[in-house]
């Protein structure tokens, strides 16, 4: 399996979520957003900030970053899967009514109002060993399994 880590040495310690592990997030096209896509964002308040990041998803089971939960790297306090979680399928996944897609996207874009995010590349085009774009150091790693390999036998004499 391919999984984010932002330790080459040992992957699982630097654990950043498992490539294409679904989110509740959507870019500001409704696009569903997966663990180890790309996106791009602006902001539009009077401090622009423009940036190319990785969506990630954390697990304290695996690797103790904080905070569980899936987010855009850079972007947690702002954008991620807990500010979605009550958030509908898009439209056409969920078959809505004219008025409920109506409602669908009034809450995306009162959601995203102050963040322009847009999916730049999917996470099925990532390669194992491929450094990701973005301000924090991520990596694509395949790995066996997410348990951690029990530690050697040490003989204390």
């Amino acid at each position: 399996m391919l999984i984010l880590t932002q330790n080459k040495e040992n992957p699982l310690k630097g654990y950043h979520g498992t490539v294409g592990e679904p989110t509740n997030m959507y870019d500001f096209k409704g696009e569903k957003l997966y663990v180890g896509d790309i996106v791009a964002f602006i902001t539009n308040d009077n401090q622009p900030m423009i940036g190319i990041e990785p969506v990630v998803s954390l697990n304290s089971k695996i690797a103790n970053f904080g905070s569980d939960g899936a987010f855009v790297q850079g972007l947690k306090s702002v954008f991620d899967s807990e500010h979605f979680e009550s958030f509908p399928k898009s439209p056409e996944e969920a078959d809505l009514t004219e008025e409920e897609s109506e409602q669908f996207w009034e809450r995306l874009y009162g959601l995203t109002e102050q963040w322009a995010i847009t999916k730049v590349k999917s996470f099925a085009q990532l390669v194992v060993g491929e450094r990701l774009v973005g301000d924090f150091p991520c990596y694509v790693a395949e790995v066996d399994s997410l348990e951690p390999e029990p530690e050697e036998f040490k003989n204390p004499f």
